[in-house]
């Protein structure tokens, strides 16, 4: 191409001189008209005009070597385009598994929503059982008030009945009393162990009713902040919370459970204390009726009626321990009944022998 218009710049500019110099060695002169002139003058200014166009086209050619710089010129085009091609590919990539990020996302926040609710309604269930198990504890408060009052008159009953005895048996009598005594210290510090699982319980009330006020402000903070990855780290953030609160519910629940069974074996070896206080009170009266029976072979009046009286006194003492018998078998009979319903049923009626027990015990022991 170079060399064609080479030659074509030749052929114009340099044959064109040649003629004219021939033209004018041989041609004849004209005579031009004014008009033929300007025609002239024309054709010469375009001809000037072609000359410095064909010049700046040869400025403008490539040089020669450019045959030799066309191979590194399209192995670099070739890895331009590669690596476009390789961008693209990789923009796709990219789009691809963003959209699979997005579905993964919306899949993992769909699941993690379902375990925030079954977490929520776990948390119900344990308040319903810490409501269950504040009830259970109020109706054994009431039970154990309405047995302190029975304990309070039949403890009257036994000092008005220890007033009339005579003074060997005051030794006697103060051991019983410092038994007494001991129990009731023991059921003090049973009643004081109770209020301060009452304590507690309040304070787990509170404690609940603060992680539910802290859940609705996460909840509204999630709603307000719509963003994938933020909800993503938030939902993860209540879920490990939820966990560690569910984890911390169960163990103080197990706790309890087990204070409870330690309570029950304090109040069974409560029981057994009372019973062996019962036994020394049957072993004296037996003496005594045995010493009232050797009495009464003497034949005066006095002396008859003197058995009289002790008779009569044997027989209030015999009816005031059929009611402290009556009342230590409703009170066991009440609390078996309370760990039975507590640790099977949590039912918190009572049960039909518990209530026949009662009326029993009013209608015989005459306290309301």
């Amino acid at each position: 191409m170079a060399g064609l218009l080479a030659w074509a710049a030749d052929v114009v500019g340099g044959g064109g001189g040649q003629g004219n110099e021939e033209d004018g060695s041989n041609s004849i002169p004209l005579i031009f008209t004014p008009e033929q002139q300007k025609y002239a003058l024309d054709l010469d200014h375009k001809a000037t005009s072609l000359s410095r166009s064909i010049q700046d086209l040869r400025l403008r050619l490539p040089p020669s070597d450019i045959s030799q710089r066309l191979p590194d010129l399209h192995a670099h085009s070739v890895a331009s385009n590669a690596a476009l091609a390789l961008q693209l590919n990789a923009h796709s990539t990219t789009r691809e598994q963003a959209q699979l990020r997005e579905v993964t996302l919306q899949e993992e926040n769909v699941a993690y929503e379902r375990a925030i609710s079954n977490c929520e309604t776990k948390i119900k269930e344990k308040i319903q059982e810490a409501d269950l198990l504040i009830r259970k504890l109020m109706e054994m408060e009431e039970t154990e008030r309405d047995l302190r009052v029975k304990l309070e008159n039949a403890q009257t009953a036994l000092d008005v009945s220890h007033s009339g005895e005579s003074h060997d048996s005051i030794g006697d009598s103060k051991m019983t009393i410092e038994t007494e005594l001991d129990i009731e210290a023991s059921k003090k510090a049973i009643l004081d162990k109770l209020e301060e699982r009452k304590k507690e319980l309040s304070s787990m009330e509170e404690v609940v009713k603060h992680l539910e006020g802290r859940w609705a402000e996460i909840q509204d903070n999630a709603l307000s902040h719509p963003s994938p990855v933020q909800r993503e780290k938030i939902l993860d953030k209540q879920l490990h919370s939820l966990i560690e609160q569910l984890a911390a519910k169960q163990a103080q629940a197990e706790g309890l459970v087990n204070e409870i069974h330690l309570k029950e074996t304090e109040l069974e070896r409560v029981n057994g204390l009372w019973r062996k206080l019962e036994s020394s009170n049957m072993e004296m009266n037996t003496a005594r009726n045995r010493f009232g029976r050797s009495t009464s072979f003497k034949g005066s009046a006095s002396s008859d009626y003197i058995l009289d009286a002790h008779h009569r006194y044997a027989d209030g003492r015999t009816e005031s321990q059929q009611r402290l018998m009556l009342l230590r078998s409703g009170y066991q009979s009440r609390s078996h009944n309370s760990y039975n319903d507590f640790a099977y049923t949590l039912s918190p009626q009572p049960s039909e022998q518990v209530v026949h027990l009662r009326r029993f015990i009013y209608t015989e022991t005459g306290l309301e």
